[in-house]
């Protein structure tokens, strides 16, 4: 009977052990996977910002190309 008794809790441990080890393992690939989310979305915000940034620029072109053809 004790035999029986210390294999499960050998099983046992062992599951919990592994299990442990895929839970941590999983925590860093989704803090990984957040890390580089972040990063993401900060260069679409940088893009964005260059975008806004053409296109003032490019009505400030067309504003003088409109005082220069009045003249």
């Amino acid at each position: 009977m004790d035999v029986k008794k210390d294999r499960k809790i050998t099983v046992l441990t062992i599951s919990l052990t592994c299990s442990v080890a895929l839970n941590f393992g999983l925590g860093i690939i989704s803090h990984s996977n957040a890390n580089k989310a972040a990063d993401a979305i900060d260069q679409i915000m940088i893009a964005e910002e260059k975008v806004s940034d053409v296109r003032q620029e490019l009505a400030s072109l067309k504003e003088v190309k409109q005082v220069e053809e009045a003249k």
